[in-house]
C-alpha cells in the first residue's frame, strides 16, 4: 500500500527517527506476488487493523500463507482471535507499547522456545466449505 508519509513526514524520517534503519525497509508498491515473497522474507509482517473488532483484514491470510510471525495492531475481536487460535503471532492495542516492544525483541531474538506452532486446520477449504454446507441445509429447513 501507499505508506511513504506519516502524519506529514516520510516514513524514511520516521524510522531514523526512531534507529530503525537497520531493521524497516519501505517500499514503493509492489505486485502480489512480489509482496508475498517480501513478507516470506520478512522477521515480522506488521498488520494494522486498529478499531476493526468484527472486521478481519484479507491481508493476514497472505501473512499466514507466507508463514511469517504476524504483529497486529488490534484491539480484541477477530483479528487477535485469529492470532490466538493459530498462534502465528499477537495482537496489541496501539496504545501497548510495551507489549508491542516485548513481542519484536522476542521475535527478533531468535528464540523460537516461546512460540506454538501454527494451527491453520480452521482455515481448510474443505473443512469451512462442509461448514458452509451445514449452516446453509440448517436455514433451508427453517
Amino acid at each position: 500500500g501507499q505508506c511513504r508519509y506519516i502524519d506529514g513526514q516520510t516514513a524514511e524520517t520516521v524510522v531514523g527517527k526512531h534507529g530503525l534503519e537497520s531493521v524497516v525497509e519501505v517500499h514503493d508498491a509492489v505486485p502480489h506476488s512480489e509482496a508475498v515473497d517480501i513478507i516470506r522474507r520478512s522477521h515480522l509482517a506488521l498488520l494494522l487493523a486498529p478499531n476493526l473488532p468484527y472486521q478481519v483484514p484479507a491481508k493476514i491470510y497472505d501473512y499466514l500463507a507466507a508463514g511469517t510471525r504476524i504483529l497486529a495492531i488490534a484491539e480484541d475481536g477477530g483479528t487477535s482471535d485469529l492470532l490466538a487460535e493459530t498462534g502465528a503471532g499477537s495482537a496489541f492495542a496501539a496504545d501497548n507499547v510495551d507489549g508491542i516492544v516485548d513481542f519484536v525483541r522476542c521475535e527478533l531474538s531468535g528464540d523460537a522456545s516461546s512460540r506454538r506452532p501454527v494451527s491453520l486446520g480452521r482455515l481448510d477449504v474443505q473443512r469451512l466449505t462442509e461448514e458452509l454446507v451445514g449452516h446453509l441445509e440448517r436455514v433451508g429447513e427453517c
